[in-house]
């Protein structure tokens, strides 16, 4: 994971490996307010080498955190799914940070499972998604309204440096506040980055508002054609007095129900 400032903003950049699912998800943490923007597109590797590919909302809500990732989180062959395995382990109440380590421990656990399960069962898909894999396996982002202020996590999941051959895992976790720098600002990139880092090249990133911008970062990625990611662009900002959908299709989860 590259971390770099610019523009008063940390930015954290993961390396993406070529066969990692180009989804478009982009989140900004300011002072104030956490927006999370997402393309519409969602591909499934299935076990016959035929990709399912459908539209969905990628922005997903267990009481009042709301959550998004990339990477490996489906294999309805073997039962792995992390929206399942997320909304098992995440509590409905605690403090956040708890509730998401909770969550993403549990998803780690899975997903070594899953892993050990396809090396034995289908040595060639083992090879290809795993084996071979540089990059993040699975990023995994949490984000809701603690104490009347707007909190941020993040969860970099790849192969253990150290055993790489084995199936074990390790994690970096992220937080804002905490892990952003003093003014509490932060952007995440679950995307490919590179039609981002070629605009960066060429212009100023003006940053009007967390919402305006993570959107514009995704509709950025889509206008490049890039495969797998698709408009609309969903738009979720959480603040100090909860959440609300800017953009939002008919498939986005609705919001708890003091914030209708």
């Amino acid at each position: 994971m590259i971390r770099r400032e610019a523009y008063g903003i940390v930015l954290l950049v993961s390396i993406w490996a070529d066969d990692c699912p180009a989804t478009s998800i982009v989140a900004i943490r300011s002072h104030d307010t956490v927006a999370i923007a997402a393309d519409s597109l969602l591909t499934i590797h299935n076990r016959n080498g035929d990709d399912t590919v459908l539209p969905a909302c990628k922005i997903f809500r267990s009481g009042k955190i709301f959550y998004t990732f990339t990477g490996f989180f489906r294999d309805p062959a073997r039962g792995f799914d992390v929206v399942s395995i997320v909304e098992k382990n995440l509590p409905e109440d605690g403090l956040f940070g708890a509730a998401t380590e909770k969550a993403a421990t549990a998803v780690v656990a899975g997903m070594r499972g899953e892993i050990q399960k396809i090396r034995s069962e289908d040595p060639p898909l083992y090879k290809k998604h795993f084996e071979a894999a540089t990059g993040p396996l699975l990023q995994l982002l949490f984000a809701t309204s603690e104490a009347g202020v707007p909190v941020m996590t993040v969860y970099d999941i790849r192969k253990s440096a150290l055993f790489p051959s084995d199936g074990e895992l390790r994690y970096e976790r992220l937080s804002c506040p905490g892990d952003c720098g003093a003014q509490g600002q932060v952007a995440y990139f679950l995307t490919d980055t590179r039609p981002i880092e070629k605009y960066l090249k060429k212009e100023k990133l003006v940053i009007r508002s967390p919402e305006e911008t993570a959107a514009f970062l995704v509709r950025l990625v889509i206008d490049a054609h890039t495969p797998d990611t698709a408009p609309p662009v969903d738009v979720l900002r959480i603040d100090g007095n909860g959440a609300a959908w800017v953009v939002r299709k008919k498939e986005c989860p609705d919001l708890p129900s003091a914030e209708q």
